[in-house]
């Protein structure tokens, strides 16, 4: 073998080396190394927190009501491409205690708090608003029907149950 093969095949397993070690051990599909994440008690603290800020927000005058809470869910998105054993927390209630006629002014009472408190917009349809905080992925919505209701909802991004992956398993 050539001294110039033998030199690009130890400059090619270098690099292949450097390579893999900086990968790290991952679990994820992106081949990225799992994180700490806050954990699942503090999702659900900071879901009930912006329901309660959202609900000022629209009006102080409002109520959440037929809440729906799910304080542990799978996080099987396959759109997530994140790994398995994460949870998420979530809400929705109907906001009631406000005059039906007021449905544009609430939309505005929303977008406008989220503005000043680190979400940004990422869908407005008309009949319903979606947006996540910037720096911890947490999602709002407010939706309204035909009806004249109108419907908050906040969730958790996918969070580790105790705040740390979980160990996989010796197969």
């Amino acid at each position: 073998m050539s001294r110039i093969k033998v030199a690009l095949t130890a400059v090619v397993a270098a690099l292949c080396m450097i390579t893999l070690n900086a990968c790290g051990e991952s679990d994820t599909p992106s081949g990225e190394p799992l994180e700490p994440t806050i954990n699942i008690q503090e999702a659900n603290r900071l879901v009930d927190d912006y329901m309660e800020r959202g609900r000022r927000a629209i009006s102080p005058d409002a109520r959440l009501t037929d809440d729906f809470r799910k304080d542990s869910m799978a996080c099987d998105d396959p759109t997530d491409r994140g790994p398995k054993g994460r949870v998420f927390a979530t809400r929705d209630a109907e906001v009631a205690g406000i005059p039906n006629a007021s449905t544009r002014e609430n939309f505005t009472a929303l977008r406008t708090w989220w503005k000043e408190n680190s979400f940004r917009v990422t869908t407005d349809n008309g009949q319903a608003i979606y947006g996540e905080h910037t720096d911890n992925g947490f999602r709002m919505s407010l939706e309204s029907n035909d009806e004249g209701k109108i419907y908050l909802g906040v969730s958790s991004p996918c969070v580790w149950p105790d705040g740390t992956p979980e160990p996989e398993s010796p197969a």
